[in-house]
């Protein structure tokens, strides 16, 4: 069935009577408002209490609507308006607008749009503007119809005709291969051709520079005989080209296969949030503040998105959780207890719950968001946990949180975290490696080197760290801290794969994409529907249009970033725990060239004792060894290591190491105790005389020189 052209609108019906203007929000009376319509107490009986309704209020209802049919009739489009595209949510895919000015025609590519395209606004494509189309003929001029039926002129046929002047009727032949020559060759020409070749192929003894000859096989096995025996591949270590590196054959594919894994670093911007959100002045203002800044956030089962906000001073004693819709559309927000870094927002059951990090005492905290309305209102937490750290996760069940306490010795190293079940039952632990962590505190020498671990997540077996500390290029210069990007482990810390970039690098492919950025930082991961989500901060404290990014990490249809990937490939601790610490010759033992140690992270080599044991304290390795026939670390003072001896070094409680010397040979044992005091000194003391050992078939202990006395006395007295 067609349908037929409805009449149209010339004038919106009461445009001269009486009329109410329809309020948004109810009334509480019997008039009409457009949340409400038209308000039961006006479809009661009289008699049971009701009202009539206003005529007034049906006159303008349709004055509203009739007028904006006339004006869709009229083919009149709406420019940009902040306040609608609020009150809407952000405009819907596909929306056209015009321009303020009337002058160009645009449309949307994204959901829940509320920037404004007029000011350079995120997802809107300009499809028509009056300039594109100035100046353009509406039909071709007298001259121009001329030169179209001129065609081909006679002039240009005997052009035509030059071309084809002086080409072969008949093809020639050469008789035999002639230099230069274009023309085939006969089959006498090819005979002859060959008959001056080799009936017997002439073969090289050993390889000859210049020579074009095979060589014997002979030849071939002895210019190899100085080669590696890929049959001990797994043991034999070379060192590549441009390096001083030796590493076995298996340990260099390993490196070279992941660096070659480009599709790691396949990034999608999903979008690209206000950092100044509407209520940021309302908010920094109440909270005493003089900035606002993302710290963490989670998505619910709903697809909304919540976001913690740091003031810059924790006077008031609140942080501000900011909500979006699952169109990324503006919500409000709401106070809960000042905290920094993870949020987690869960169902449970009926309620959608909370939970944030009290700073003052920190708690993990429970917030009942079922009917959180996020319009400036204070939340009331209940304390579920107490003393956690800054970052934690949940995940199918599960409970993932970083603990308070150092792993080995007295200063949090955000390496441990314990498991807990729904009720906070302790169910596990994970390990996360310091070489992927980083540092928090720039007291360590190693702070700038290792891109710092800002939030994590858990997905399956699987923990993904969140890397990339606060980075700006106007007064920092490539600073491995601020690389940024995920990191995939198991939970025992060994590093699965990362797509870490150069932080510099980013910050030029956002800025050439249109991203307003002045700096870079992570603040955390989540895992939805399968895909991993991070928020990485970019813009302006003053940015109302952008600043902060929602990233999917690994997407399949996401920008190839891997030209920009970052130098820094994290180290597994666990190879110096589990073997000698590793080492390496400089250069070939024929070249004078010496066996060092080489500190993994700054590629510095480590030459003394006291520069191991440093290095064991900053990434809290719990043991390691080395074989002074192999390397010689320098002890202190006073202390020598003989060749051929096994030295063992166990970290008691990063400040106090106990070092045994055991010869191969002899036997000879020898225990020392190190102290690194307050002021970074070491002093190491001879402990061997202190040892207590059991002598065989008895259960009585002595030290070793107690034992020498015990027999020494014993052969005088004639005992033995």
């Amino acid at each position: 069935m067609s349908l037929a052209k409805p009449s149209q609108i010339t004038v919106p019906f009461s445009s001269n009577g009486v009329k109410n203007t329809i309020p948004e929000t109810a009334t509480g009376s019997n008039l009409a408002s457009m949340q409400e319509g038209f308000p039961v107490i006006t479809m009661t009986d009289v008699d049971q209490g009701g009202m009539p309704p206003q005529g007034q209020d049906m006159n303008g209802i349709l004055f509203d609507v009739t007028k904006a049919i006339q004006y869709q009739q009229a083919g009149g489009l709406f420019p940009y308006d902040a306040t609608f595209a609020q009150a809407i949510d952000g405009y819907p895919l596909g929306a056209l607008l015009t321009s303020a000015d009337g002058s160009c025609l645009y449309q949307n590519t994204v959901s829940g749009n509320v920037s404004d395209p007029d000011n350079g606004g995120h997802g809107w494509s300009q499809i028509l503007s009056s300039a594109s189309i100035a100046g353009k003929q509406d039909k071709l001029t007298p001259v121009q119809m001329d030169a179209v039926n001129s065609g081909i002129t006679s002039a240009r046929v005997a052009i035509y005709d030059s071309y084809a002047a002086g080409k072969q009727d008949t093809l020639t032949f050469d008789n035999t291969p002639t230099n230069g020559s274009s023309n085939p060759v006969t089959s006498d020409g090819i005979y002859a051709a060959l008959g001056t070749k080799q009936d017997t192929i002439t073969v090289d003894a050993v390889p000859t520079s210049g020579s074009a000859n095979p060589v014997q096989s002979g030849g071939v096995y002895d210019a190899l005989a100085e080669k590696v025996n890929i049959d001990n591949a797994d043991n034999a270590e070379v060192v590549a080209t441009g390096s001083t590196e030796s590493r076995t054959l298996a340990d260099w594919m390993k490196d070279v296969v992941g660096k070659v894994d480009r599709n790691a670093y396949l990034k999608k911007i999903v979008v690209n949030l206000p950092l100044k959100f509407p209520d940021y002045d309302t908010v920094k203002t109440a909270l005493s503040a003089t900035t606002l800044y993302p710290q963490g956030f989670d998505i619910d089962d709903s697809g909304n998105l919540y976001i913690s906000y740091e003031p810059s001073s924790n006077s008031s004693r609140k942080s501000c959780i900011v909500k979006f819709s699952s169109g990324y559309g503006y919500v409000g927000y709401a106070y809960v207890a000042y905290g920094v870094e993870s949020v987690v927002v869960k169902r449970e059951g009926s309620e959608l719950a909370l939970y944030h990090r009290n700073s003052f005492d920190v708690g993990l905290y429970r917030y009942d968001i079922t009917s959180a309305s996020f319009n400036g209102e204070t939340l009331t937490g209940t304390k579920v946990l107490p003393r956690i750290g800054q970052n934690f996760s949940y995940a199918d069940g599960k409970w993932y949180i970083i603990c308070t306490d150092a792993e080995i010795g007295g200063t949090q190293s955000r390496t441990f975290g314990n498991i807990y079940d729904d009720s906070f039952n302790l169910t596990g632990s994970f390990c996360l490696p310091k070489s992927v962590v980083g540092f928090a505190s720039n007291a360590s020498t190693y702070y700038d080197y290792i891109p710092k671990m800002q939030g994590f997540c858990v997905s399956g077996d699987n923990i993904i760290v969140s890397n990339g500390a606060w980075y700006s290029p106007s007064n920092e210069t490539n600073l491995g801290r601020g690389d940024i990007g995920v990191a995939v482990l198991t939970k025992e810390g060994t590093v699965l794969r990362n797509n870490l970039l150069d932080a510099d690098g980013f910050i030029s492919a956002l800025s050439a994409s249109g991203v307003n950025v002045n700096h870079v930082e992570a603040e955390g991961c989540v895992v939805k529907n399968g895909k991993i989500l991070s928020m990485y901060v970019v813009g302006p404290q003053t940015d109302t249009d952008g600043g902060v990014l929602l990233v999917e990490e690994f997407a399949d249809n996401g920008t190839d970033y891997s030209k920009i990937a970052s130098s820094y490939s994290p180290f597994n601790p666990q190879r110096y725990i589990d073997g000698t610490f590793p080492s390496f010759y400089t250069a070939s033992t024929s070249q004078g060239g010496r066996r060092i140690a080489v500190n993994p992270v700054t590629g510095a080599e480590i030459s003394t004792l006291t520069g191991l044991m440093d290095f064991m304290i900053e990434f809290q390795i719990p043991r390691t060894s080395f074989w002074t026939s192999f390397i010689s670390f320098t002890p202190p003072t006073g202390v020598t290591f003989p060749s051929s001896c096994l030295v063992e070094i166990l970290n008691g409680s990063n400040a106090t190491f106990f070092v045994s010397v055991k010869h191969a040979g002899t036997g000879d044992y020898k225990e020392y105790s190190a102290f690194k005091n307050s002021s970074n000194v070491w002093s190491m003391t001879d402990r061997t005389g202190d040892l207590e050992v059991k002598a065989t078939g008895t259960s009585t202990t002595k030290t070793l020189a107690d034992w020498m006395a015990y027999f020494e006395s014993r052969l005088t007295a004639g005992g033995l």
